[in-house]
């Protein structure tokens, strides 16, 4: 934005982090189905943060964060809603 980066910048991937968001997926949907999507949405959840690096628009390193960005913070809302504290002394 000051013009001190004129091209290829590291920054952390959106579209690799909305890519680990399709992975989280897999862990929403209904067990019936999990099956026969699981495949196709961890395909897409790798091969579109790849064909990232692979076109150039963004470091391996880049991709790598953004990916894992999603999924940290999915597995901590997971943790925080599935902690025994979070839960009421009638679901205990």
């Amino acid at each position: 934005m000051a013009g001190k980066c004129m091209s290829n910048c590291s920054f952390v991937s959106g579209e690799a982090a909305g890519a680990g968001w399709v992975f989280c997926l897999i862990f929403l949907i209904p067990q019936p189905a999990r099956s026969a999507l699981a495949l196709p949405l961890a395909a897409v959840s790798f091969l579109a943060p790849a064909m990232r690096v692979a076109f150039g628009a963004h470091y391996l390193s880049d991709v790598i964060l953004g990916w894992l960005s999603s999924i940290v913070i999915f597995a901590g809302l997971l943790a925080l809603t599935d902690s025994p504290q979070g839960k009421k002394k009638s679901e205990i």
